[in-house]
């Protein structure tokens, strides 16, 4: 059974990891108004978004080097989550 303390100290680990959320879904267009979801994020959308490939791969980002293109909502989804990881202990 467990103490008084050792919830507490429980339940602050937790809260502290609940702050970095699940990395961003990596998305590309196809046709017209039509979202299909990729591989991973392209070398263009990670260097845009100022993430390196190092980085990426220890946040366990999904990374498509055959990707060429570059889908501007996905550079902002990853700018919002290297801001949360960066700042996550």
């Amino acid at each position: 059974m467990w103490t008084r303390r050792e919830w507490k100290t429980f339940y602050q680990a937790v809260k502290k990891s609940a702050g970095l959320s699940k990395p961003p879904r990596p998305l590309y267009r196809s046709g017209t108004n039509r979202l299909i979801p990729a591989e991973g994020f392209s070398l263009d959308e990670l260097v845009a978004a100022g993430v390196s490939l190092v980085q990426a791969e220890s946040w366990g980002l999904p990374v498509d080097l055959g990707r060429t293109d570059s889908y501007e909502p996905n550079v902002s989804a990853l700018r919002v989550y290297a801001r949360v990881a960066r700042v996550a202990p």
